[in-house]
């Protein structure tokens, strides 16, 4: 009786286990497909957006949500829900910035050095979104009149512990101080808040963001 117990008991648990399994997996591609619905909706708006200023706005709007749905996409793909492998995530961010905003010409060149690393998903949207808030604004604004330049992104880890993300460009500098807007770096500060982090920015020989924070 105890063995059959123990069987049946067993057996309830795995099936409850597959169960919240298949729920997760069921909430993740709901979620996967209402990021792409808002996405197709904020599109048409961009469409029909009559000042440069809304469009400018929406799209701002749609590259945040592209950066969280790539972590979704990742999650749903790894039949994960706690934990990014940076480096797959990161380089994945990067190209599909610089093929959306980097230039035909390959007068704006992209270097990455991300090391590989597990990260949370609680820190590595907040990571995520600052890397595309950052890599977005040097390619807007940091080479103007068709400037060749450079852009730089690096993510390590200390012997510390934690981690440093890097976002860099050799471009205007201070020169464009106003084109970092005070929404973009208000966002910045607000995603490193999250992240508990500490922030250094650098405006010599162009703009330089340097994140730390704990795993």
């Amino acid at each position: 009786n105890k063995i059959f117990a123990y069987t049946e008991k067993e057996s309830k648990l795995i099936e409850s286990l597959n169960y919240k399994e298949t729920l997760f997996k069921e909430i993740q591609h709901r979620v996967k497909n209402n990021i792409h619905l808002i996405l197709g909706m904020l599109n048409l708006d961009r469409e029909k957006a009559e000042s440069e200023l809304a469009k400018k706005t929406i799209e701002s709007a749609i590259d945040r949500i592209q950066s969280m749905g790539i972590v979704q996409e990742y999650l749903f793909l790894n039949d994960s829900y706690k934990v990014i492998q940076t480096k797959e995530y990161l380089d994945t961010l990067v190209n599909h910035i610089f093929l959306s905003y980097g230039r035909q010409d390959g007068s704006i060149q992209v270097n990455y050095n991300i090391t590989e690393a597990l990260l949370s998903v609680d820190k590595a949207i907040p990571c995520g979104l600052i890397l595309n808030e950052l890599m977005i604004n040097s390619f807007k604004h940091a080479f103007p009149e068709n400037r060749k330049g450079k852009i730089t992104v690096s993510f390590q880890k200390s012997d510390s512990g934690y981690f440093i993300l890097e976002i860099a460009d050799n471009g205007i500098g201070q020169k464009s101080e106003k084109s970092k807007s005070m929404a973009g770096m208000s966002l910045i500060q607000a995603f490193c808040l999250q992240l508990r982090g500490e922030i250094e920015i650098e405006k010599e020989n162009g703009f330089l963001v340097r994140v730390r924070f704990f795993p």
